[in-house]
């Protein structure tokens, strides 16, 4: 028998969770006594678990944690997914250049951007443009430039030294939390991790 708590992660929530672990406990010793027998019972998601761990019964339901993510104790987890990219073009522009559908993305100076193979279609949010977010270069974060489009994005490398055609781009992974994004969108990890696109190529590693 198991329930799943709708607010477990929600700070200034807790009086409802601890009523819906009465509602359970009382409805399963009904069923105790009617069946004759006890059961597994189970309560906690991710943030159940990180929150109220004197319910954690017979069993717990690890979401979201395992993947490293975690709303309360990030600090004590490592997040185990990486979107990367790479550089397929790089442009030098100055103050009279623009960047992107609609021509919203402008420097006030001389700079350089990078081109990106990543677009909404990949899961990148069209509302991840015009420095929404920035993605990690060569240990610098760099700021989005224009609107993101389907098959690509820009980005300024002004101020990555010794950046190149090819070099790696991390979207979000363990060096740059998943939740940079997730505040920018205003939801969760999870929608940012399900959002991915199909065409993403995916490689799994093991390290059992």
């Amino acid at each position: 028998m198991f329930t799943h708590l709708a607010v477990s992660d929600t700070e200034g929530e807790e009086h409802f969770t601890y009523e819906q672990f009465d509602h359970f406990e009382m409805l399963a010793s009904h069923l105790v006594e009617r069946l004759g027998y006890d059961f597994m019972k189970h309560a906690l998601n991710t943030s159940g678990i990180e929150r109220f761990a004197p319910y954690q019964m017979d069993m717990v339901r690890l979401g979201i944690g395992l993947y490293g993510v975690s709303f309360f104790c990030q600090d004590a987890l490592t997040e185990v997914m990486t979107l990367k990219t790479q550089i397929s073009q790089l442009k030098v522009i100055d103050s009279k250049d623009t960047v992107g559908y609609g021509r919203h993305g402008r420097r006030d100076r001389v700079g350089k951007i990078a081109i990106l193979p990543i677009g909404y279609a990949d899961g990148y949010h069209r509302k991840m443009g015009n420095g929404n977010h920035t993605v990690l270069i060569r240990g610098v974060l760099a700021p989005t430039i224009g609107n993101i489009c389907m098959d690509m994005c820009m980005v300024d490398v002004t101020n990555v030294a010794d950046v190149s055609v090819g070099d790696e781009v991390i979207v979000f992974g363990p060096s740059h939390s998943i939740h940079t994004i997730a505040e920018s969108l205003e939801t969760i990890p999870y929608e940012v991790m399900t959002g991915i696109g199909q065409r993403v190529k995916k490689i799994y590693f093991s390290e059992i």
